[in-house]
């Protein structure tokens, strides 16, 4: 059976992953988040958050 292309988790989207045009960069850097978040629920990994600089007063 042949797959189609496909993102975790995208079941329903307004966009036809299955064509070129559809995996350009502002498209597709809008869903892969969400497919990769719905992914990591799946498995039981958690997000890891990042934060850039600090404050010296929590350290």
């Amino acid at each position: 059976m042949e797959q189609k292309p496909s993102l975790f988790g995208i079941a329903h989207s307004n966009r036809n992953i299955s064509k070129p045009d559809s995996w350009g960069k502002n498209k597709f850097n809008s869903t892969f988040p969400a497919s990769l978040i719905a992914y990591m629920d799946s498995v039981g990994k958690n997000p890891v958050y990042l934060k850039c600089g600090f404050d010296v007063n929590e350290l």
